[in-house]
């Protein structure tokens, strides 16, 4: 049977002027979220300073991960299990829309090994997932399936991109 590859969701290096939550207490939203954090996050409302260029993104890695309106849907679908907390943000100008994204949570998956070079998946740690988030001491990840991503892909998003994360086994018959 095929192994099935994993991607790693990561911001786009090439955005300008992403929105950016203002008002907001950044320290009830840290860039590694952990469940205790998450379990302290309230809906909340915060705003955004509207500006020329300014990209509206599907997902945002600032002050922490969260996920877009067109996204939350698919996102959901993915990973059932996945908990939600929402950001509404309005805009400082009297002109703008409202935006809402949601920081999703997920228990973390046990699925990778971390070496001196980087980290490899565990894949057989990840099946029956579309989704899975990885807790480090300092990183969350967010993986998603050859599938998974693809349904992204297929919706267009702004501001991200996927990056293949090698599997353990791979590594075994490269003799990494």
């Amino acid at each position: 049977m095929l192994e099935q590859p994993w991607f790693q969701l990561r911001p786009d290096e090439d955005l300008v002027c992403p929105v950016r939550p203002a008002g907001i207490p950044w320290r009830e939203y840290p860039p590694m979220m952990t469940g205790r954090d998450f379990a302290r996050l309230q809906d909340r409302v915060g705003c955004y300073e509207g500006k020329r260029g300014l990209e509206f993104c599907d997902f945002l890695f600032a002050p922490t991960f969260m996920v877009g309106k067109k996204m939350i849907a698919l996102f959901r679908s993915l990973a059932p299990a996945v908990e939600t907390k929402s950001l509404t943000l309005l805009p400082a100008a009297p002109r703008g829309k409202s935006l809402t994204y949601w920081i999703p949570y997920l228990p973390s998956a046990d699925c990778l090994e971390i070496r001196g070079d980087g980290y490899r998946i565990h894949p057989e740690c990840l099946q029956g997932r579309q989704v899975a988030r990885y807790e480090g001491k300092h990183v969350v990840y967010w993986f998603f399936s050859l599938a998974a991503a693809e349904q992204i892909l297929a919706r267009g998003p702004m501001g991200v991109h996927f990056v293949k994360v090698p599997s353990a086994k791979e590594a075994e018959v490269c003799g990494a």
